[in-house]
């Protein structure tokens, strides 16, 4: 900085870089650390902020990993989608323009918040949405993919059997009406017996085509779930 006193422009726009310096609107950022069950983590802004040293040089400066920053996840009322984040993971970061400490506390009820604290745009209001992608992924179709390296579970966090792959499915269910229709037979006489023992053993070839015909359309329509 030169020692000579700065023109009214200069210091108008030296005042104006100060004051941009602690306003934060978004920018990427990379996971340090995750709690699941409080769902925060500790995130690295990844965009250096330019600031001027002693000589007025502008110089790249690291942002400090910001502590305890709320993930936001898709998700309202009891309806929820959420995965595990691992130290590295991309997100976005976007800094509220108020305090929402009262508000993320549930303090504020469901009405306005009055923050209580006249901050703007401070990194201690950031939160987190995962899911930005610093490169694109493969996609195939022209349909919405859902994929897990993990396990993927639907239904509940509680869920912990696998999610039925779709041939894997179909193959199963084909094997299964082979061998019904086999001990069924064409009469409807269960296979190897002589005949139907009373009235009451009515013949099943009409229901079973009812069932096989439906059973069929699902294994030839295009629904997978994989």
């Amino acid at each position: 900085m030169s020692e000579s006193t700065p023109t009214l422009v200069e210091a108008l726009r030296l005042f104006h870089e100060s004051r941009l310096l602690d306003l934060h609107t978004a920018c990427p950022g990379v996971v340090q650390s995750y709690n699941p069950t409080l769902q925060r983590a500790d995130v690295q802004p990844v965009l250096q902020r330019m600031v001027r040293d002693e000589s007025d040089t502008l110089v790249a400066e690291t942002i400090p990993v910001i502590p305890n920053v709320p993930v936001m996840f898709p998700g309202s009322g009891a309806n929820t989608l959420t995965w595990p984040l691992q130290r590295g993971d991309a997100v976005m970061l976007v800094f509220a323009e108020g305090s929402i400490d009262k508000w993320i506390s549930g303090g504020g009820g469901e009405g306005a918040v009055d923050p209580e604290d006249p901050r703007r745009h401070s990194l201690s209001d950031a939160v987190a949405y995962p899911g930005i992608l610093r490169r694109p992924t493969l996609q195939v179709g022209q349909g919405m993919v859902v994929a897990s390296s993990l396990l993927l579970q639907l239904g509940s966090i509680l869920a912990a059997d696998s999610v039925i792959k779709g041939d894997a499915f179909m193959i199963a269910l084909n094997t299964l009406l082979l061998a019904i229709s086999g001990a069924i037979g064409t009469s409807g006489t269960p296979a190897g017996a002589a005949a139907a023992q009373t009235a009451l053993e009515l013949p099943v070839t009409g229901p079973f085509a009812l069932f096989n015909l439906a059973a069929s359309t699902f294994l030839s329509s295009k629904v997978k779930v994989e």
